[in-house]
């Protein structure tokens, strides 16, 4: 986006967005992805569940960690002892991946209470709302991927059960502990004020738009060294960054990628499409897949399981000389 906006140097300054979000990451997509073809001695799917599940764990020490410190006075770069918003976005990845080792071991699931308990405790508005919505769909997932009628029922009852027991016991708590974070001025709000400012760059130069690298936008003033002068909101920071291009490669890049999880649909497509609606929900009011690492090269490799489970990619130039292609 922004043609004819920046010059070189802008572009070498902001090098690792350009690249991280371009090129850069197509060519890590080939990379991965060319190790994904050398067959492996263990399961490749419960092995990356394993792996997620224990990020989200991490992710707890860390959120515990904050709390502690707070407790105990001891100095931190953040208000609760870690970002709360990139945090959330690296649980609501890991979600749905307890669900795929319940598959095993049932009880694996209680980890996907887990991961939106320590949502709460970030307070992150973002990590909060939309990862209730993310566990409302992780729970029916869980429910239909039941092997009989009679276990689908069982479960039906168990998320009725456990809800019932959630709003009566932890709502109260709930309300007055994440409540006052949304009790906002909206028309003063930062991010509303920036959707309007994407809106007006849009049909200022409605093909292209401001380009990423744009520093005109009212973060600005409390940007952090080396990053972006984000939106934080990913539908404004497609309008207002690259315009019509932007909604047209953007638009497309997502059709592909529904295409994949819903394409001989199984357990683990949904559960990397669950992974990948976290990312994308967190990213409508966050940077979200604007942050090339670690987030959107998690997206990335997200959907070359996706490719993988269904053996449908293109072959890469090496494998076609494997093939004599």
């Amino acid at each position: 986006g922004g043609i004819g906006r920046f010059s070189i140097m802008d572009y070498v300054r902001g090098a690792y967005y350009v690249l991280g979000l371009g090129f850069g990451m197509l060519a890590v997509y080939f990379l991965m992805r060319s190790q994904f073809s050398v067959k492996r001695n263990y399961d490749l799917r419960q092995r990356f569940s394993v792996i997620m599940t224990l990020l989200g764990l991490l992710c707890a020490f860390i959120i515990a960690s904050g709390y502690y410190k707070r407790f105990h006075n001891i100095p931190t770069s953040y208000a609760l002892g870690f970002s709360r918003n990139n945090i959330s976005t690296l649980l609501m990845f890991v979600m749905p991946f307890p669900l795929y080792l319940a598959k095993r071991k049932p009880v694996a699931a209680f980890l996907t209470v887990l991961v939106l308990a320590f949502l709460a405790l970030t307070r992150s508005r973002g990590g909060f709302l939309f990862g209730c919505i993310e566990f409302a769909v992780c729970a029916v997932f869980w429910i239909f991927s039941g092997k009989t009628k009679k276990g689908r029922k069982i479960r039906l009852y168990v998320c009725l059960g456990a809800l019932g027991i959630g709003v009566c016991v932890m709502l109260p708590a709930l309300i007055k502990w994440i409540l006052p974070r949304f009790d906002v001025d909206v028309k003063n709000e930062t991010r509303y004020k920036m959707i309007w400012e994407a809106v007006d760059k849009f049909f200022k130069r409605p093909i292209s738009g401001y380009g990423l690298l744009d520093t005109d936008i009212l973060y600005e003033t409390e940007r952090k060294k080396g990053t972006l002068t984000w939106y934080h909101m990913m539908p404004a920071q497609i309008i207002g960054g690259m315009g019509l291009i932007g909604v047209v490669c953007y638009g497309y890049q997502l059709y592909n990628r529904a295409k994949l999880v819903f394409t001989n649909a199984d357990s683990w497509g949904f559960v990397l499409g669950l992974s990948y609606l976290g990312v994308l929900l967190m990213s409508m009011v966050n940077p979200g897949e604007f942050c090339p690492l670690p987030f959107e090269l998690l997206a990335v490799l997200l959907f070359i399981l996706q490719e993988r489970r269904l053996q449908t990619a293109r072959p890469l130039y090496r494998d076609k000389l494997r093939r004599g292609v």
